[in-house]
């Protein structure tokens, strides 16, 4: 099938298969025949709304293609891997023919009629970077949810304090990025800031440092610094959403002292930028610069919304293929649809839109190259080394599993922290067989086990690992104390379940003792009773014999 230089569907191809049903549609179909464009524009609009905000997220990491949850506000990755979700109108409008298609590509309504969550800059950044321009260009609401982990305050280079300074550094570039792809949300009429109160998480820590950027500087790039910006604030989850003014002086208000701090300060940041928006406005207005065709945003925001900035946005995205250079249907089209960035040799890209990378299990070094999400499980190997049973990560490996040997997994904190989670999960799990469980947890190595196997616990925490050069002594302490305490937790857990196996035996074979006994007497009464019995039947034979 050819297709049009900047067409994904070309329906003029008179060399498609389906070409005399196109021709049929246009020349029959009463919904190409008598409804005219626009009339049909509307009808899509309604048929493609949804009451619901739609949640954008990433069907794999560094995917251009998304699955649009709108049930949980921000699913976890294994949350969102499991659920079911029923694919949009939009996405069966457009698989209804080709001219529909055609259509939906070229007027992206659903972008226009619909309201776009984010709970993640991650997420956000990958969609911006993702989605077609023209279809960027459509788009009228974008909502942030902060909170949903404390990191994500989406307050630009205010990142919340307990993360790393290259997590902050991070963080902030992630949000720059946003600010400039913005610019190519052209008709971007909100972008709001909506804060969910909850018993469960403090709301102070969902908003942190967003008082500095309220009292900050108005020029500065932040997204309270924008003109479409606002905050809103909801007292139930997808309940009804009040201005922060009005939210501060309602009564389900439920905060505490340094939220309500933090939200006055927001309030009133908003309320002087609004003065100052309509100040500029009547000074252009008398300056005779109230052309409505001038670009009236902010000069930061000009700046940002550079080509190279743009672009250097775009490079950065967690995604293979962006914006033009997205996955058309017909995967045969590929080859001319890849950026010289991604096109490199040996390369496969499958159907969600990601780069496969062939990366060797092993690095030079001999230890594990491949992205893992847990140890599953441990064992002595034949030769006496410790064998660790790996889960492996994205991309999905086949086997999901495999043995790998203790030198092999790189002593870093991940490795660490998988080793003890697996001896935690052990030890957290329900007994159903004591004696049984016992022969397991006996039948893996323990945890001093792994300690002395890797030349002890200074040894395992320390040399080549985060926690040598890289961090202060106190943490490499502090870790130690942790592997000393589950160390001696797992062999206080043993000997104290061995205990109460030995008890639960001996219990049991003094009853079985018991139950030997009685018998035994019920034995001997029976054949004493059986005697008596006996007699008795002589004497009575002898009695009736005379």
């Amino acid at each position: 099938m050819a297709a049009s230089a900047n067409k994904v569907v070309n329906i003029d191809d008179e060399n498609h298969l389906l070409a005399h049903i196109t021709r049929e549609n246009k020349d029959y179909s009463p919904l190409f025949r008598k409804i005219p464009t626009e009339i049909r524009l509307m009808i899509y609009e309604f048929a493609v709304a949804i009451d619901e905000p739609v949640r954008p997220k990433q069907i794999a990491p560094r995917s251009n293609k998304f699955a649009w949850n709108t049930s949980s506000p921000c699913p976890s990755n294994l949350e969102f891997s499991s659920m079911k979700i029923q694919p949009l109108v939009v996405v069966s409008l457009s698989r209804t023919c080709r001219s529909i298609y055609k259509e939906l590509e070229k007027y992206p309504v659903f972008y226009r009629v619909n309201r776009f969550e984010f709970c993640y800059t991650q997420d956000l950044h990958a969609f911006l970077a993702a989605i077609l321009p023209k279809r960027l260009a459509m788009i009228r609401t974008i909502r942030l949810l902060p909170g949903c982990h404390w990191a994500e305050t989406w307050a630009a280079d205010q990142v919340h304090y307990h993360q790393h300074e290259a997590r902050r550094r991070k963080q902030a570039a992630t949000i720059g990025h946003i600010l400039a792809l913005l610019n190519r949300c052209e008709h971007l009429e909100e972008l709001s800031l909506t804060i969910q109160q909850d018993k469960y998480f403090n709301v102070a820590e969902r908003i942190y440092k967003w008082d500095e950027l309220a009292n900050g500087s108005h020029k500065a790039p932040a997204f309270i610094n924008l003109k479409i910006f606002n905050v809103f604030m909801r007292f139930t989850l997808d309940g009804e959403e009040f201005q922060l003014k009005e939210a501060l002086r309602h009564s389900l208000l439920r905060v505490d002292a340094e939220a309500t701090r933090i939200l006055s300060a927001i309030s009133r940041g908003l309320a002087a930028r609004n003065r100052a928006f309509a100040l500029q406005a009547r000074r252009d207005e008398e300056k005779g610069k109230s052309d409505e065709k001038e670009d009236k945003r902010p000069q930061w925001q000009k700046d940002m919304g550079t080509e190279t900035l743009i672009n250097a946005a775009i490079e950065a995205a967690p995604v293979d293929f962006a914006g033009e250079n997205r996955i058309a249907q017909d995967m045969h089209l590929m080859a001319d649809r890849v950026s010289s960035r991604t096109r490199r040799k040996g390369q496969v890209v499958n159907s969600i839109g990601v780069v496969h990378r062939e990366v060797p299990k092993h690095n030079a070094d001999g230890l594990l190259a491949w992205n893992y999400k847990q140890v599953l499980d441990i064992r002595w190997g034949d030769s006496g080394d410790v064998e660790l049973c790996m889960l492996w990560g994205y991309p999905s490996r086949d086997p999901m599993t495999s043995w790998e040997s203790f030198h092999a997994l790189p002593k870093d904190r991940q490795g660490e922290e998988s080793i003890l989670s697996f001896f935690k999960d052990r030890m957290k799990r329900r007994i159903t067989d004591l004696e049984a469980y016992l022969q397991m947890m006996h039948s893996i190595p323990s945890p001093s086990d792994i300690a002395n196997f890797a030349g002890g616990l200074n040894q395992f925490i320390g040399k080549d690992t985060i926690f040598g050069d890289k961090t202060p002594k106190t943490v490499k302490q502090t870790r130690i104390r942790v592997w000393t305490y589950y160390c001696k937790r797992w062999d206080r857990r043993l000997a104290r379940l061995g205990k109460e196996l030995n008890k639960k035996k001996e219990a049991i074979e003094a009853a079985e003792a018991a139950e030997a006994a009685e018998a035994a007497e019920a034995a001997e009464a029976a054949e004493a009773a059986a005697k008596d019995s006996k007699k008795g039947n002589q004497k009575a034979t002898k009695k009736s014999a005379k």
